[in-house]
Formats: structure tokens, sequence, C-alpha cells
């Protein structure tokens, strides 16, 4: 999988289209990026922020609503301590 772009790698996903939602923060350097995939039908999710390091977002689902936080901690300190200022 290495050098093929994120929407290559999503297109493999089977019934992406029609049955995934997806967010996605593209890869910086060597990082992977951050990637949420959920079923549409099922849950609503809103993207309150998102950078390099994290994707903070709003999920709705069964009338219930909660917070979700994906976090990628960079390996360089200097990187990390951007990421704790934001949080």
């Amino acid at each position: 999988m290495i050098g093929e772009s994120a929407s290559d790698i999503v297109s493999l996903i089977p019934s992406f289209d029609c049955l995934l939602a997806g967010f996605r923060v593209e890869a910086v350097a060597f990082s992977g990026g951050i990637w949420l995939f959920w079923e549409a039908s099922k849950v609503n999710l809103e993207v309150l922020a998102a950078s390099s390091q994290l994707i903070h977002a709003l999920l709705h689902m069964n009338n219930d609503d909660c917070l979700l936080t994906a976090v990628y901690g960079s390996p360089h300190p200097e990187e990390r301590k951007g990421l704790w200022d934001f949080i």
C-alpha cells in the first residue's frame, strides 16, 4: 500500500459508497493520517475540529450524543507539544 493515495485505498473497501461514510486527515510526511469510517444509516458524525494530529467530532446515534476524539501522537516531541496545546 506504500505509495497509494488515500482515495485509492478507500475505493478498495467494499460498499464504501453506499454503506459507509468517512472523514480523513491527509498524511503528513511518514504519518498515515487519521481515518474515521462509520455506517451512515446508523450514525451521524459531525466533525468539530481537525488537524494533522486529531479529529474531534460529535457522534449522534440512537438519540444519544457523545464526543469522539481520534488522536495521532507524533513521535516528534515538538509536534506533540502543538497537539497538547490544541487539546
